[in-house]
């Protein structure tokens, strides 16, 4: 007996061997929904899971549920991953037995090539295969080597056309199974790029051969951890041919710093994407020296909190640099884009940790297209000569900085602004100096629209806009603070398109405040509740292409006969919603109108008030008022 017992033994142990030890298992966790997962011969199902190097599968022991099941007609396929997804089929391992226990045992020998993401999957071989698998809600993967686990949060499912559609954000109960073999001495040591992944595989090489695409969770673990400072990009990636490399996608990775000259192993690159470096803190001195972009991405490097001097050193950028989203970024380094050339665009918004912009920071830039400030919530001032020495062939856009309350009279002083400036959205602002306006607004042409909406504006300068030819909107609606209009702050004005003035808190529109204005499309002054006088001749000689609005003003009960004298307005006066509907008398007998116009006379013009059906036309007004010299208002009298 004794003599049996050890030879049970001794074939355990050589059984044991022959498996390998335990690279992965979760068949100690908790069983979840034994049916959870059915395989069939058109349903087929994928599992991530991480592996903590390199190593070689050559057993797989799955557990069954104890409900009706093939397992021989199945077969464990491993695949890699790219970006999340499933991607090159590493190897199969096909059916051996079954116990008492209902754990299946599949063998055969898969390459496991470096630590990373994974993708397991029972496939059915058979038209017949209907085959349950329990499932687990743990998610600790006890017993397994080192750096092997479980990823619960995405799962793949498909048919045989290997056609996969993707599930993801939950916690998926996880098969209960696990994988024997060699580890290959444990983690894998990673001294460079090509060798943290496979650079000739086509997932990774696109655009024959013009996109390298390391994107994501491309790069492994242990590849990251070596590989941190991207040194594994000076030289190592022989594999390919760099000469053809124009777009680089190292977005998504854990990358802590990027030294100097690290990229000029690829001479013909055109965009670099470096966005969601979580972990990224420093830029050096010459990071990108040599390189002539399209674009470079360093957005959403929620890590980075310095921009230094020469960071963009020997740079050259003719579409967008983006350095928005950058969440924990709250300096910028006086001289941080010397040496910079940028024919195209610099994004700078929604850094709201960014709480000012020192003097001088732009002295020496060109830029070709915008600078956009927008969204910098926790920024409250721009400082006299923050702008010196920048020059901007577009607009600079500094809007919905929700803190921002002061703007220095000289913080523009010494620069060169080709396009204009847009302010809206910026709640507590509640003053713009007067030299900014006359410099950027007043008497200037703006390609585009002049912003102003949405502020804390309480007022306007005299002569704001006086003499500006603006090609499309002007606006300075929607700010609920701003009480008063300047006489002169829109006369011989140009607008191309609308000119709105809507939703703000002023009470009168003086005389002679749209004199020789020309708007292209509507002049918008409704919903002004607080508007209560329009005086003589406001809009004395404006032209309008299409409507002039006053719709919703409810304060205002009386238009003098001249308002709108010597104007041309295409389109209607809007009134509907006014208060302007108490000038129709609610009897004859009692009310009378100021110089006897009468009822009709005044249905002609108020059309769609309510119970009308449309607005007044330019012409009735010019019939009815102008030529009869009589205003419009009520009068109360005993008859």
């Amino acid at each position: 007996m004794n003599y049996m017992i050890k030879r049970l033994i001794v074939f355990l142990i050589l059984c044991n061997q022959l498996q390998g030890v335990t690279l992965f298992t979760t068949l100690a966790e908790t069983t979840a929904n034994a049916t959870y997962w059915l395989v069939r011969s058109n349903v087929r199902y994928a599992h991530q899971f991480t592996a903590g190097g390199a190593g070689t599968v050559t057993s797989v022991n799955h557990m069954l549920s104890s409900s009706q099941k093939y397992p021989s007609q199945t077969k464990i396929v491993l695949y890699a991953d790219s970006n999340n997804t499933v991607s090159t089929n590493l190897g199969e391992l096909t059916y051996s037995s079954i116990d008492g226990s209902n754990i299946a045992t599949y063998t055969g020998s898969v390459s496991i090539p470096s630590a990373g993401t994974y993708w397991f999957e029972v496939r059915p071989t058979a038209a017949i295969a209907n085959h349950y698998y329990a499932a687990t809600s743990s998610a600790n993967a006890t017993g397994s080597t080192s750096g092997w686990v479980i990823k619960r949060t995405k799962v793949a499912s498909g048919s045989d056309s290997s056609s996969w559609s993707y599930f993801d954000g939950a916690a998926y109960p996880y098969p209960q199974f696990a994988l024997l073999g060699s580890s290959g001495g444990g983690p894998q040591t990673v001294t460079s790029l090509a060798a943290a992944v496979d650079l000739t595989s086509s997932i990774y090489l696109t655009n024959s051969g013009t996109t390298l695409d390391l994107s994501g969770a491309t790069l492994t673990a242990t590849g990251q951890s070596v590989i941190e400072d991207l040194t594994g990009l000076d030289g190592s990636l022989d594999a390919i041919s760099k000469a053809a490399i124009t777009t680089l996608k190292l977005g998504g990775n854990s990358f802590t710093t990027i030294p100097a000259n690290i990229f000029t192993t690829f001479p013909h690159l055109t965009t670099l994407e470096l966005q969601g470096n979580t972990y990224l803190t420093t830029l050096n001195t010459n990071s990108f020296n040599g390189l002539s972009l399209t674009t470079l991405r360093l957005d959403g490097c929620t890590g980075l909190t310095t921009l230094p001097a020469n960071a963009f050193n020997g740079l050259s950028v003719s579409g967008t640099l983006n350095m928005n989203g950058n969440t924990s970024f709250t300096t910028l380094a006086s001289g941080c884009f010397t040496g910079l050339t940028l024919t195209g665009s610099l994004r700078l918004d929604g850094n709201t940790s960014l709480i000012t912009i020192p003097v001088n920071t732009f002295n020496g830039l060109t830029i070709g297209g915008n600078l956009q400030l927008s969204g910098n919530t926790a920024m409250t001032t721009i400082a006299a000569n923050t702008f010196n020495g920048l020059t901007i062939q577009g607009t600079i856009e500094i809007n919905n900085n929700s803190n921002l309350v002061s703007l220095h009279a000289d913080a523009f002083d010494g620069a060169t602004v080709g396009g204009t400036l847009q302010l809206n959205g910026n709640t507590n602002l509640t003053h713009i100096p007067e030299k900014i306006m006359t410099r950027f607004f007043g008497a200037t042409t703006v390609s585009g629209d002049i912003r102003l909406d949405s502020t804390g504006l309480t007022s306007l300068e005299t002569g704001a806009f006086f003499a500006a030819t603006v090609s499309n909107d002007l606006r300075v609606d929607s700010n609920p603070s701003l009480t008063t209009l300047p006489t002169t702050a829109f006369q011989n004005a140009s607008i191309g398109n609308d000119l709105r003035i809507d939703s703000v808190a002023i009470t009168k529109i003086p005389n002679l405040t749209f004199k020789d204005t020309v708007v292209g499309n509507d002049l918008r002054l409704d919903n002004n509740t607080a508007l209560t006088k329009i005086e003589p001749r406001a809009f004395q000689d404006i032209t309008v292409t299409g409507n002039i609005n006053l719709e919703g003003t409810t304060a205002l009960t009386k238009l003098p006969f001249c308002a709108f004298d010597i104007g041309v307005v295409t389109g209607m006066i809007q009134l509907n919603d006014s208060g302007l509907v108490n000038a129709l008398p609610a009897s004859a007998t009692k009310t009378k109108l100021t110089n006897g116009v009468t009822q009709t006379e005044i249905q002609q013009i108020l059309r769609k008030n309510p119970k009308m059906t449309q607005p007044v036309s330019m012409a009735e007004y010019a019939q009815v008022v102008k030529a009869k010299k009589k205003s419009l208002g009520l009068h109360s009298a005993a008859r």
